[in-house]
């Protein structure tokens, strides 16, 4: 029972059994007695009823053996608790005395042993009933030790004198023992029969069952800190099972005194008895052992502190080698940098540069200022697209990119790739096919990050693919055995993990290319930021490098992985896995209904009555109606047909309706539908900011609604003179906007600031308004409060024009006073105009 723990020198407190933590050794070891004896109960207790011949001289050797084992137990414990101090100890030492006490009291009871009765006045349920008292006794004395066990209640008192607690655990040991006697000796007629001659009665099994019960309960209290259990613990619980073993098959399963059962249980008692004690012993060798070890502590001291210098050795190589990857990091971030001043001066030059050649009227002919427009709108573009990919890398880093799930037909999304970037590749003489052999249907992505991994894929294959090459686009169902194991494509590959999710099916999309390949040792690198593959053959492609992080990590947000396969100079493979989130509303019904030849109606309201209402209100305007009970219904039906109207309430379950006008914006098939707010919240917060043509209270008459329906141009149209104001703080801005204006025959009126805006708008009150929101002194919010606030400029409807990406606050701050809002960084000529004759169109 020795060991590598033994090997070491070892503090004063732990060199006793009841502070020595049991080690692996010891613990195998008494698992190994626990199986044996649990072996040998079993193939004895199907026996135990069976009679043999009753050997008197048994209990008196079992019984004698017993007490001097448990006296010599009880006194090495008391040894101990002189030491110690310890209660647990001391709690312990009395139970073994108890045992030792009760046998005795047993022995002399015991039928036809010193007398055909028993001694002391014993009937014929005294023995069984000591039996009874003796095995029910010592486990409580047990738990009483387990419960003391490092306790703040353990240690004695240090002025407490231990040789009178001794003194005084052993005269309360005989005090029960007496007591337990009388009970079983002068008071047996008092007692319920458990025995009917030498055989047991049904009150006997009761009786047993809870004193076996009380022995199992003191286990479980010593099993529950087995992590922090010592040596005595360990071999206590060994003890207590044995305890089990001798009640089981001495008073349980045999049938009466002297059959199989009697004397197997008595040999568990007895074994049980020694087994603490031969550890004690044990103990008195270790201790002379720890002792003549003792000298070689400081030596061995010496060699855990050269241990501890080599491990600081290796600590200080290892802590080199984050300084190395630190800076390694610092220089590709650098070089990252470096990477990025040149992409973004490039273009940014371009602009300039054409830009100066205009203003100095070097262009002196039609063609040529039609080529240096051209050379500053696809510079412009190409810078914008830069800035776009390196915020969206951040924002997605940063965790605050959200996916908007959305009904996306896939095959016509994989058509649209197709056709957006056939000019590209005939342009670079490259072929670009779409491989499909099956109809996908419909899956919810978020369709403009699903357009954003296409685009990417694509692209950034046509770039590295040399003149008549080809780029092949593949997209599959496959099992999410096949999304998290896969490597499509040829030659060395590198697959990034697949977060763990509930989702079974995914679709799996592959952009293949006859390009110039990525060498084994460079793959690593591809989905890293910051990270860009050298190569002599790209440092003259366009582009940050941050294409495929991106895609990597919108596949991530969406649940999906990514992979790639490369051989250099044969070509690359690039796929991208996406759950498969298929469209319950839609599954089984690939019917698209004919758009009928009257204008259509779409009525989001989940309030029954109030739709019929509208519908018949609006079947009455000549429209044909549709309704859906939520935002979600009306969403799924996106992708069936496209109302020429909605009319939406704002108190829906689940997604309200500005949510769902958000959505709306999103949503390219509607994102041109005009939508009118027909609300009973319209008392506060109701606008235009996310989109809505109209915001109306209810009860909404007939004749309303028919009015704002010739408002929104559905019944008539007119034209008029009409006059737009132009706030922004950058005279460039202005200009461009004011351009765009004036080719629509509008009068425009420039601001350069919120004051001065705020002063012209009183003053000429203009049919409409864009509005920077950045601006100094007076910025646009400031700018919507003015002129909300005074009833000459309250109705007339703005379009904010702005590069500030708006927070949910300015949205909500906004909120009920803005028409429209488009942005600077993604800034389109035709949808700017568009916006502004929408917003006109509400002119009556």
């Amino acid at each position: 029972m020795v060991s590598d723990r033994d090997a070491r020198p070892t503090p004063p407190a732990a060199t006793f059994l009841s502070t020595w933590p049991a080690g692996p050794v010891e613990r195998r070891f008494a698992l190994a007695v626990v199986l044996g004896s649990f072996v040998i109960f079993a193939a004895t207790v199907f026996f135990a009823k069976l009679p043999l011949t009753p050997v008197w001289a048994f209990m008196p050797i079992y019984e004698s053996a017993l007490i001097v084992s448990d006296l010599v137990t009880a006194v090495m414990l008391f040894g101990q608790f002189r030491i110690g101090r310890s209660k647990a100890v001391l709690m312990l030492a009395t139970g073994y005395v108890f045992t030792a006490l009760v046998t005795v009291a047993h022995g002399l009871s015991f039928p036809g042993l010193f007398a055909p009765t028993g001694l002391l006045g014993a009937g014929p349920q005294s023995t069984a009933w000591l039996y009874m008292f003796w095995h029910g006794g010592f486990p409580v004395f047990v738990v009483a030790y387990a419960l003391f066990r490092n306790s703040p209640r353990e240690a004695m008192s240090p002025g407490t004198s231990a040789a009178w607690v001794i003194v005084a655990a052993v005269a309360a040991a005989a005090a029960a023992v007496i007591a337990f006697t009388l009970i079983a000796t002068v008071g047996h007629d008092k007692l319920p029969a458990v025995m009917q001659g030498s055989r047991y009665t049904p009150t006997m099994i009761v009786v047993v069952t809870t004193v076996w019960a009380a022995s199992l309960v003191a286990l479980v209290l010593l099993f529950r800190r087995r992590a922090h259990s010592s040596v005595l613990d360990l071999w206590l619980m060994v003890v207590l099972c044995a305890w089990l073993f001798d009640i089981a098959l001495s008073a349980m399963f045999n049938a009466a005194r002297f059959d199989l059962g009697f004397y197997a249980g008595r040999v568990y008692g007895l074994l049980a008895a020694s087994f603490v004690l031969g550890v004690l012993l044990i103990e008195n060798g270790l201790l002379h052992g720890r002792l003549m070890q003792a000298h070689a502590h400081e030596h061995q001291r010496a060699i855990d502190l050269q241990g501890l210098s080599d491990r600081l050795e290796l600590l200080n190589v290892e802590l080199g080698e984050k300084n190395r990857e630190l800076n390694d990091q610092t220089r590709l971030k650098s070089e990252f940098l470096a990477n990025m001043s040149h992409e973004l001066r490039t273009p940014l030059n371009a602009v300039i540069g054409f830009s100066d050649m205009l203003k100095e009227g070097m262009a002196d002919d039609a063609e040529k200022q039609r080529r240096f427009a051209n050379h500053i709108f696809q510079s412009g573009h190409h810078l914008l697209a830069l800035i776009n990919d390196i915020l969206d890398l951040s924002k997605i880093e940063a965790g605050k990119v959200d996916i908007s799930l959305d009904v996306v037909d896939l095959d016509a999304a994989l058509a649209d790739m197709l056709a957006l970037l056939s000019g590209q590749a005939l342009a670079k003489r490259v072929r670009f096919e779409l491989d499909a052999h099956e109809t996908l249907g419909t899956l919810r992505v978020d369709r403009r990050r699903l357009k954003q991994i296409l685009f990417n894929l694509v692209s950034n294959a046509m770039k590295f693919t040399p003149a008549h090459g080809r780029v092949v686009l593949r997209a599959e169902k496959v099992n999410r055995l096949r999304a998290a194991t896969a490597l499509p494509g040829e030659g060395q590959g590198l697959r990034m993990p697949l977060p763990p999710s509930e989702h079974e099916r995914f679709v799996q999309i592959s952009v293949s290319d006859t390009g110039i390949g990525i060498s084994a040792k460079d793959l690593s690198q591809l989905f890293a930021p910051f990270m860009q593959v050298p190569n002599a053959l790209t440092r003259n492609v366009e582009g940050t490098g941050l294409g495929l992080v991106m895609v990597h990590r919108l596949a991530e947000v969406h649940g999906g992985t990514v992979a790639v396969t490369s051989e250099p100079g044969v070509g690359s493979c690039f796929t991208v896995w996406l759950p498969w989130r298929e469209d319950i509303k839609a599954a089984g019904d690939t019917s698209r209904p004919v758009a009928p030849k009257q204008p259509t109606a779409l009525v989001v309201e989940d309030n029954d009555a109030a739709a019929a209402l509208m519908q018949a209100q609006l079947e009455e305007n000549g429209f044909v109606v549709r309704r859906a009970a939520s935002a979600e219904a009306a969403l799924a039906l996106v992708n069936q047909y496209t109302p020429d109207l909605i009319t939406l309430d704002i108190l829906l379950p689940d997604m309200d309706g500005w949510q769902f006008l958000a959505r709306l914006k999103a949503t390219p098939a509607w994102e041109a539908v005009p939508v009118v707010v027909v609300s009973i919240a319209a008392d506060h917060g109701l606008g235009f900011s996310l989109g809505a043509a109209q915001v109306l209270q209810k009860p909404i008459g007939l004749d309303a609604l028919s009015k704002v329906l010739q408002r929104l141009g559905l019944a008539h149209t007119g034209d008029s003179d009409v006059t737009v104001l132009v706030i922004d703080d950058d005279a460039g801005a202005v200009e461009l906007l004011a351009t765009q204006l004036k080719q629509r025959d509008y009068t425009v009126l420039r601001a350069l600031g919120g004051r001065e805006g705020i002063e012209l708008a009183q003053r000429y009150k203009p049919d409409l308004i864009t509005l920077d929101l950045e601006m100094p002194e007076v910025n646009g919010f400031d700018v919507v409060e003015a002129l909300k606030g005074s009833a000459a400029t309250a109705q007339i409807p703005i379009v904010v024009v702005t590069a500030k990406d708006l927070a949910p606050g300015d949205r909500e701050h906004l909120n009920g006073h803005i028409l429209e809002i488009v942005g600077k960084a993604e800034f389109d000529h035709g949808r700017f105009i568009g916006e502004v004759q929408r917003a006109l169109s509400k002119l009556g």
